[in-house]
């Protein structure tokens, strides 16, 4: 049976929205200037722990896929943003 990972569904602020794995991108706390709102409660938005756990493991799978020469299920190369970042980070 077909399995799509690059795209998995959760709940967001009580309602059921799409995780876009196949935008996802490496990226350090350098680049990280605040942290999601929501805008009616000015408090932290969270997702619930299984959708967390679903994207991560999705997200692994994905990054292992496009480590192994499957770079067409991202958008972005990154593997060379990621190498950049390593780079940078060594730098500092």
């Amino acid at each position: 049976m077909p399995k799509c990972n690059t795209i998995r569904f959760g709940e967001v602020l009580g309602a059921k929205k799409a995780f876009l794995i196949q935008n996802m991108f490496p990226v350090t706390m350098k680049y990280i200037s605040e942290i999601y709102i929501n805008r009616m409660t000015q408090e932290a938005v969270r997702i619930p722990l299984n959708t967390e756990k679903d994207i991560i493991v999705h997200a692994n799978e994905v990054l292992k896929l496009v480590r192994s020469g499957n770079n067409h299920l991202v958008f972005s190369d990154i593997i060379i943003t990621y190498n950049e970042l390593t780079a940078e980070l060594e730098q500092e």
